[in-house]
């Protein structure tokens, strides 16, 4: 991997998460400090959103498509999905 990139023209991207629930692809679980510092990554922290957030965009999503969903299979999606936008399915 440092070869690669080394030589291309192109960004290699790793979009992992550092949540505990999601340990088994925590960057601090693949990659050795030595291996992130020796390909220069970066790490961007994001905040996670409130329930009350993520139902709202839930809601907002489901009406755009069309979609009937309980208020209580939204309430029960967005506290599932621990703040993070991405996990709320």
């Amino acid at each position: 991997m440092a070869e690669l990139s080394q030589s291309s023209r192109s960004m290699i991207v790793f979009v992992l998460s550092n949540v505990d629930s999601c340990w088994d692809i925590s960057p601090m679980k693949l990659f050795s400090p030595e291996t992130l510092k020796a390909l220069q990554m970066q790490h961007f922290k994001f905040n996670a959103i409130t329930t009350v957030m993520t139902a709202k965009a839930l809601t907002r999503v489901a009406r755009k498509m069309g979609v009937s969903v309980s208020n209580e299979t939204i309430s029960s999606i967005a506290a599932s999905s621990e703040g993070r936008l991405n996990m709320a399915c």
